[in-house]
């Protein structure tokens, strides 16, 4: 599934999980978001709106201007960290493999 997030919205949504694992944050409100992101509360609002009408967030039943993040939401992260592996895997493992079997074959031709 394509999700088409802007950076900001990505950077949001990995807030809304604890660090290094996938255990989502409940009752994370507009005040906690502008003080970590160092956005104005207008900024804010409107990357919360744009997450939640892609029905990756959701407000937080208990209490009033909270959110959490939703199990959509949780794909998406494990999308966007598949997405990373494959490219690490595509810009950096098979060139490199690709240049040894060519030196490979090079030295076994100059010999």
């Amino acid at each position: 599934m394509n999700f088409n997030l802007s950076p900001n919205e990505i950077r949001f949504l990995k807030y809304f999980t604890m660090p290094f694992s996938s255990v989502p944050r409940y009752n994370v409100t507009v005040s906690v978001l502008e003080n970590k992101f160092l956005l104005s509360e207008e900024h804010v609002e409107l990357i919360l709106k744009s997450l939640i009408d892609k029905g990756l967030v959701e407000n937080y039943l208990l209490y009033d201007n909270a959110y959490t993040i939703t199990a959509l939401g949780e794909e998406a992260l494990t999308q966007l960290s598949y997405d990373l592996r494959s490219k690490i895997l595509w810009s950096v493992v098979i060139p490199i493999i690709i240049s040894t079997i060519t030196a490979y074959i090079t030295a076994r031709l100059a010999s």
